[in-house]
């Protein structure tokens, strides 16, 4: 069905790494009244974001009616109106490994914030079989254990996206890229394993 695929392993295996560092799981983070407020898919981002504006609003107001008595009684000559303003993810930079964009966590960012201990059990799993997948590769091999390893890889990784879809979480093309990255390797493997069968029905024919 597949044509053979000659892909440096080695290089599926470190991209398929690599992929827990790209934008994996949409995030944006609100601070409404000095309490944050997250958000894993753009409608709650929109709706959080329209709750922020609503109370700066309302403390506006209060703030500048309060200026306004306060010059009328003369209680504060020098009181001057004053506005907070909200930074969002101000420290990206030290922190990309967790929010690769303004709007998005990596896998790693998704183990530790997404608001679902089930979904960050199940993606911190998937993240550890990769790194083991990578670092021992070449033992794995030899027990002949890769498809299992990486065959329950995705299958974590298909739960995760199912998991998602029920908190109402956007995956990003993080995700996908994770899973495009582990069929080819499946493909891979499978087409190895049909290849030594069939050298070894040839040396030794019943």
């Amino acid at each position: 069905m597949f044509s053979r695929i000659n892909i440096p392993a080695s290089a599926i295996r470190f991209l398929t790494l690599a992929c827990y560092f790209l934008p994996f799981v949409f995030y944006f983070s609100t601070c409404v009244d000095g309490v944050t407020k997250s958000a894993f898919n753009k409608s709650d981002a929109i709706a959080n974001e329209k709750e922020k504006v609503r109370v700066e609003k309302k403390n506006i107001i209060q703030a500048a009616t309060a200026e306004v008595l306060d010059h009328l009684t003369f209680k504060d000559e020098s009181a001057a109106f004053t506005s907070e303003t909200m930074h969002i993810l101000e420290n990206l930079g030290d922190s990309w490994y967790l929010y690769p964009t303004f709007t998005s966590i990596s896998a790693i960012g998704a183990a530790l914030i997404l608001e679902n201990p089930f979904a960050q059990i199940v993606i911190s799993l998937s993240a550890v079989l990769s790194l083991i997948t990578f670092l021992f590769w070449r033992l794995i091999d030899r027990k002949k254990i890769g498809l299992y390893f990486i065959g329950t890889n995705l299958f974590l990784l298909v739960v995760f996206a199912i998991t998602c879809l029920f908190i109402k979480a956007t995956l990003l093309y993080g995700a996908y890229a994770l899973m495009f990255l582990l069929l080819i390797q499946i493909i891979t493997e499978v087409q190895k394993r049909k290849e030594i069968n069939s050298n070894d029905e040839a040396v030794n024919p019943n």
